[in-house]
């Protein structure tokens, strides 16, 4: 009666640690996509500021997700490129990809459109 308990319970811890892992790569998974909200805030920004998706923005964008997202992330410009009028609508696309942690599975693609208006007078 005890090694049935004892196989009872070792099954259950066993159960346990899978749902523990499960929960904490959709955990990671989860963080990494809200990664792309807040860099979309930084491209809106340097959009607006530079005045349209120009050289200098792309060059920073570039930078900044290098910087502090292992290059993930990738901006390509849906309206035209350079310097805008103010007020002109700016449309890009971000494109990035989102590591799956604890599973045999290849990264995932997130798309993400935006936006913005020019800002420079």
């Amino acid at each position: 009666m005890h090694v049935e308990d004892a196989s009872g319970a070792f099954t259950l811890q066993i159960i346990f640690m899978l749902v523990i892992f499960f929960l904490l790569g959709f955990f990671l998974f989860g963080i990494q996509n809200v990664q792309t909200v807040d860099f979309k805030n930084y491209v809106d920004g340097q959009i607006e500021k530079n005045g349209g998706f120009t050289e200098e923005a792309a060059s920073n964008i570039e930078a900044y997700s290098d910087k502090y997202y292992e290059g993930r992330y990738n901006v390509t410009g849906l309206s035209s490129t350079g310097q805008q009028p103010y007020g002109t609508p700016i449309d890009y696309e971000i494109q990035g990809t989102v590591k799956v942690y604890f599973m045999d599975l290849p990264n995932q693609l997130t798309l993400k459109q935006g936006t913005t208006t020019s800002l420079v007078r």
